[in-house]
């Protein structure tokens, strides 16, 4: 390998050891950036290396590794990028970063993602990373895959049962912008046995292709709601730890477990939604996942709102869950940040859940009006740091 190649990859590989261990995501980035921002400009000549050190996911190399390739868009990782995910889709941290670093690479990406993607299907294996990647690209060869394979859901909903997750799957038709999906998504939203958080996002993506204009006016609603909500008196009340989301690696990021969640909450059944006349109810919860959000981007500024959208979806989906344990980091911060909102409230299961929903879709709806990083820089800008 060339010689810069090999005096930067062996940096990487130097932090493999306790001592690196034992530091902060915050320490080691300053220690390795300029490492990592040479790598990324030596573009091809180093990808066979980082793809590499892509073997075990619980190093720092690895970590760096990915962080790089995101950045790099070399077709030449694309096999190594989705084995990898095939191989640690249980690992949302890494996993989503791999997701990312496989879809910017772009069209040369779509085939042998497809590829995968169709193999796994056949077994009867959704990997949400593996169709992220694709779902992500715009381009008519995806539209084209994902308009097949769900008309062949409406037509054959028994195959796809326990297994398939129709919601996930669809949302990014929104990034395709292809109208011409709305009669068979609506038909779905009609006919198909679909539980209510499905029957949500099913809805949202069909408002978001169908009504996209909506989003800005939303957009417009929420920022004079956050302005008049007076959040930023609220974090010495709440006790808000603003470290607790130091960025580490895999399970060092401090997580007492799920099970105490369910005694923070109360046992009333109704389902709410929350709305502009009675959001002021749910501050506190709505401020404990915001707060995280802005602790994230301040640690990495890299972070784009479709890395929190995915990040939300998962906790929503799993936040109740007996054996729930968050991966990454930033979802780490959110559970622990909403046990705190949750001492000595009287808040439900199902007001959490709403709670975490209205966030999810506010980060869409900034997405969609201000670009990749639309929300992180608005709420960072609301509620962060002056």
């Amino acid at each position: 390998m060339p010689d810069d190649v090999e005096k930067h990859i062996d940096m990487l590989v130097s932090l493999d050891d306790e001592t690196h261990y034992d530091m902060t995501y915050a320490e080691v980035k300053t220690f390795i950036e300029d490492d990592v921002r040479s790598l990324v400009s030596l573009g091809s000549e180093a990808t066979e290396e980082l793809c590499s050190l892509l073997q075990d996911p619980h190093t720092w190399s690895c970590f760096f590794s990915l962080k790089a390739l995101k950045e790099m868009n070399d077709p030449r990782a694309i096999s190594p990028l989705i084995e990898f995910i095939k191989n640690n889709d249980d690992d949302l941290g890494y996993a989503e970063t791999a997701m990312f670093a496989l879809s910017n690479i772009g069209s040369e990406a779509i085939e042998p993602t497809m590829k995968a993607i169709t193999a796994d299907f056949k077994k009867h294996d959704y990997n949400p990373f593996l169709v992220g990647s694709l779902t992500n690209i715009v381009d008519p060869k995806v539209y084209s895959f994902m308009k097949k394979i769900t008309e062949d859901f409406v037509s054959h909903p028994q195959k796809y049962a326990d297994w398939f997750r129709i919601d996930d799957f669809t949302y990014d038709f929104v990034e395709q912008e292809n109208k011409a999906i709305l009669p068979l998504l609506n038909k779905i939203l009609q006919t198909s046995d679909l539980d209510n958080w499905q029957k949500i996002e099913l809805q949202d993506t069909i408002m978001a292709l169908d009504d996209p204009e909506w989003f800005e006016d939303h957009k417009k609603q929420t920022e004079e709601i956050l302005r008049l909500s007076g959040l930023t008196d609220i974090i010495a009340d709440m006790g808000v730890d603003s470290n607790i989301d130091e960025r580490i690696p895999r399970d060092d990021v401090p997580f007492t477990g799920n099970t105490a969640i369910y005694a923070l909450v109360n046992d009333k059944k109704d389902p709410i939604k929350i709305e502009e006349d009675n959001r002021d109810q749910y501050i506190r919860l709505l401020y404990s996942i915001e707060k995280s959000i802005v602790n994230e981007y301040e640690y990495d500024s890299s972070l784009k709102d479709r890395d929190v959208i995915f990040i939300l979806k998962h906790v929503r989906d799993n936040l109740f869950k007996k054996k729930y344990s968050p991966k990454a980091n930033l979802e780490k911060a959110i559970v622990n940040n909403l046990k705190l909102a949750l001492t000595g409230s009287d808040y439900s299961r199902f007001e959490v859940k709403a709670s975490v929903k209205y966030v999810y879709n506010s980060v869409k709806r900034h997405k969609k009006v201000d670009g990749k990083q639309g929300y992180v820089k608005f709420i960072s800008s609301m509620i962060g740091e002056p």
